[in-house]
């Protein structure tokens, strides 16, 4: 994982036309084309992409201080596994809260347990998660192509 300069915060959601004009000195051509399919933006973030995150072998290339769904700010790494891996991240949209966020590897049967995996959290979730201290599922969303689930971050490893 690289380092990259802090990141501008926003305190409100814009929407990507604001985004655009407010911040196109600093986006890439590959941001620009990207942020047109989002509804709110949260944050830039301070990392630029350039093009897909996704290595030879399938896993996702994060970057401290990249933006994820132009809402999440990725602030280090958390676990590595056959799966894929685990990232600490703010939630600029719930002010900063600091979630988990499991990106599964750009592979068909990898992305395909990652979302069998996300249904379940989804159950869960719905039958009250805190009476059986089961984890909270905040998000999923597909990015860069990649599936990512979003969770409260807990502090030890659960594999």
């Amino acid at each position: 994982m690289t380092r990259s300069r802090s990141c501008p915060q926003f305190v409100k959601a814009m929407t990507a036309a604001e985004a655009l004009n407010m911040h196109r000195s600093k986006l890439t051509m590959f941001e620009m084309a990207e942020i047109s399919q989002y509804d709110a933006i949260y944050t830039i973030g301070g990392f630029r992409a350039k093009q897909s995150m996704t290595q030879k072998d399938g896993t996702y290339k994060a970057h401290v201080g990249e933006q994820l769904k132009y809402r999440y700010e990725v602030r280090s790494g958390a676990g590595k596994g056959a799966f894929g891996q685990v990232l600490k991240c703010a939630d600029m949209k719930e002010n900063g809260r600091m979630v988990a966020i499991k990106i599964s590897k750009a592979e068909q049967s990898e992305t395909e347990n990652a979302q069998i995996e996300a249904k379940f959290l989804t159950k869960i979730a719905n039958r009250n998660p805190d009476r059986y201290s089961l984890v909270k599922a905040y998000d999923r969303f597909f990015f860069r192509h990649h599936f990512f689930i979003v969770t409260e971050l807990l502090d030890i490893n659960l594999y």
